[in-house]
């Protein structure tokens, strides 16, 4: 049973990168006052740092989300299954 929450955490945790880089993207956009979006971000300094090429980065990567939600889905619906034959468990004995 502990290998199937390890299993749960891991397709979660694939599954919401791609979100979390985007929002920090979106953040880093934010603070440095600049555009994500491709092809010419123009400077983005955040903290004297020159971010204009990470910044892209992540807002693509958030954009990949849509690829992995099936992924955090299943992680989730097994998490869910798991949880109910918990229960079950539990009532039996």
């Amino acid at each position: 049973m502990h290998r199937g929450w390890t299993l749960v955490t891991v397709l979660v945790l694939i599954g919401l990168i791609p979100m979390l880089a985007g929002a920090m993207g979106t953040a880093l956009s934010d603070l440095g006052g600049c555009h994500p979006h491709m092809p010419s971000p123009g400077t983005c300094r955040v903290g004297g740092v020159d971010l204009s090429r990470l910044v892209p980065a992540l807002d693509l990567a958030g954009r990949l989300f849509f690829l992995t939600a099936p992924i955090a889905l299943a992680g989730i619906v097994l998490g869910i299954t798991l949880a109910v034959l918990s229960l079950l468990r539990r009532a039996r004995s």
